[in-house]
């Protein structure tokens, strides 16, 4: 029988873990990439599915975008949450429905919310794809251990105390992260700025939380693989989403200071002018409380400014 040779062209292949099996060579074209005309954002905002739940959630990441947006934009997210910013947005898309498609690719924005985060038995198929061994130790398993080996594995119970689990799970992170790079590298590519001949600026935005270990690392690699060639920044949580958050917090004692002061702030128009003594009265608050809380919350600041 004849061997057959296939030839991929991925820019992926660097990345994507299922490249990394024996009979694949990928070549290294790295002497071939050029300048991309190109900023990358990075913001640091909780995105998801759990942290998007009420249309207060939606309509601060939507009101930053339009804030932010110079021309129509791609929004890409969760498939179920698509139909929020469908209302708002004339192109969106969700994760796995846009590899291989150049519908956008005269748009030169992006907004991406979320990651494309899988579930975690995905990533053990595709563990037990690139090393063999690991798909052999599960079936060397009883009926007992193979229950607790996969109930480890899908986070039902803590890894501890299970180390072929434990570092069973380590790879399947291995995994996670490098499938969640190259899928924000495919969705990247949809835009503009993979057309040869593009001249006009390409920016593309990512909400994630980017303070935590498995994101941060996930951002590192989108640093490491893009910094000689675009503009990677990191960015601050967005004042709308953190005074909302702040606003979110319990108080033992009932409604906080910070919470009277943006209560009154929302009940006023963008370029409303009123005066201190005005807040005062309405919140039942000092100008010293008032000043308290403005030289803490930076944010606060910001809509006063506006």
């Amino acid at each position: 029988m004849r061997k057959t040779k296939f030839f991929i062209f991925d820019a992926t292949c660097d990345i994507h873990p299922l490249y990394q099996q024996d009979f694949i060579e990928v070549i290294d074209c790295s002497k071939y990439k050029r300048n991309l005309n190109l900023t990358i954002n990075i913001v640091d905002v909780s995105t998801s599915r759990n942290a998007l739940k009420t249309n207060k959630d939606f309509s601060n990441i939507i009101n930053y975008i339009n804030s932010q947006k110079q021309s129509d934009p791609l929004i890409v997210t969760y498939a179920d949450k698509e139909c929020v910013f469908k209302d708002v947005f004339a192109h969106t898309a969700h994760f796995g429905n846009l590899k291989g498609f150049n519908d956008f690719n005269n748009l030169t924005e992006m907004y991406q919310i979320g990651l494309n985060r899988c579930n975690p038995l995905e990533y053990y198929f595709m563990l037990c794809t690139i090393n063999h061994e690991v798909h052999d130790i599960s079936i060397a398993m009883t009926k007992e251990e193979s229950t607790e080996f996969f109930c480890h594995i899908i986070k039902l119970r803590d890894d501890r105390g299970n180390a072929s689990a434990a570092i069973t799970k380590y790879q399947m992170d291995e995994i996670l992260i490098n499938s969640i790079v190259a899928d924000f590298e495919q969705n990247l590519f949809r835009l503009s700025v993979r057309n040869m001949e593009e001249e006009r600026h390409n920016t593309v935005t990512l909400f994630t939380n980017y303070k935590i270990e498995l994101y941060a690392k996930v951002c590192e690699i989108i640093e490491k693989k893009f910094k000689e060639i675009a503009e990677v920044k990191y960015l601050d949580t967005p004042d709308n989403i953190k005074i909302e958050q702040l606003n979110n917090r319990k108080s033992q004692r009932g409604e906080t200071n910070l919470q009277k002061i943006t209560r009154y702030l929302e009940s006023k128009e963008i370029g409303e002018v009123f005066k201190i003594n005005e807040l005062c009265e309405a919140t039942k608050l000092t100008r010293k409380q008032v000043q308290k809380v403005k030289d803490n919350n930076p944010s606060i600041n910001n809509i006063f400014n506006k």
